[in-house]
């Protein structure tokens, strides 16, 4: 959820991405279109804690800082890219924990424009969501093919 003055996400407790953040105390939000392209980049990061996450064809990753480098995605489904550094102030730092999971409060510290792709044509003004299983844009749904499930099911 984008905010006026900051950003807030969860996180499980146990998590790759969470240790990160804690540790470098910022991060990236990639603004996603409601396109093919950008389904294809989140469905990237649908299977948890994978090690091979940024392994995924339908992006490249470029690195953002030096001390604790942030992996800035290129793929003509990125829009936009949110730089966020985690509050300092506050209860918990910007960390809370609520039920099993992490809420996660930063402040947008600036907008980067993503690395040009050769298909960056594609890109479309709405953002993309997530609901009932399925990825949409307003009005509509759109399907993604997992080639990893296909292959399994095919097995």
């Amino acid at each position: 959820i984008v905010l006026v003055t900051g950003v807030q996400t969860c996180a499980l407790p146990i998590s790759r991405t969470l240790d990160a953040i804690r540790q470098s105390r910022q991060f990236l939000i990639h603004v996603l279109s409601a396109t093919q392209s950008g389904a294809n980049v989140a469905h990237g990061f649908t299977k948890g804690n994978s090690t091979d996450v940024f392994a995924n064809q339908q992006f490249a990753v470029w690195n953002v800082g030096s001390k604790y480098p942030l992996p800035l995605l290129s793929s003509p489904g990125v829009t936009k890219v949110l730089r966020c550094k985690l509050r300092d102030k506050g209860d918990g730092a910007g960390l809370i924990e609520v039920g099993d999971h992490i809420l996660v409060l930063a402040d947008v510290e600036s907008i980067i424009e993503p690395p040009p792709t050769k298909d960056a044509a594609a890109l479309e003004d709405r953002g993309l969501a997530y609901l009932d299983r399925a990825y949409r844009e307003v009005g509509k749904v759109i399907d993604v093919i997992d080639t990893e499930e296909n292959e399994e099911l095919e097995r």
